[in-house]
């Protein structure tokens, strides 16, 4: 009984464990493929900040890439708008990175149009829509 008892408690501590550490590893995946996104994101706006004409960025189906020995993203321009001098462009990053992990992010920026400085501003930022 001893024994049953004792076999039965370490069947429960190994299986408590391999639950802990999978979940784990799931969680350190899911941040790793977010930042990837992320990162992905920050370079596209740095680059649409200099841009002359976010509406040529959007008809043209502009991509930044970022690739990381533990994930990739890409980041596309989706859409483009002019209203009462804003200019807006919304950006979709694809990030994928290890065990398979996905993550999906828009980001809507926004400018005065004709640009007068390099300022632009986040006005939506939304993770997995």
């Amino acid at each position: 009984m001893a024994m049953m008892l004792m076999t039965v408690l370490a069947t429960t501590l190994i299986l408590g464990t391999i639950t802990e550490a999978a979940i784990a590893a799931s969680y350190r995946d899911g941040l790793v493929t977010r930042y990837a996104g992320e990162a992905a994101m920050e370079r596209a706006i740095d680059s649409a900040r200099t841009a002359p004409d976010w509406g040529l960025l959007a008809t043209r189906a502009t991509v930044w890439s970022f690739t990381d020995d533990r994930g990739s993203a890409t980041v596309r321009a989706t859409a483009a708008a002019t209203d009462a001098g804003i200019e807006t462009l919304e950006l979709t990053a694809q990030a994928s990175g290890p065990a398979g992990s996905l993550r999906t992010l828009v980001v809507v920026i926004t400018r005065n149009n004709p640009p007068i400085s390099a300022w632009i501003r986040v006005t939506s930022w939304l993770e997995n829509p």
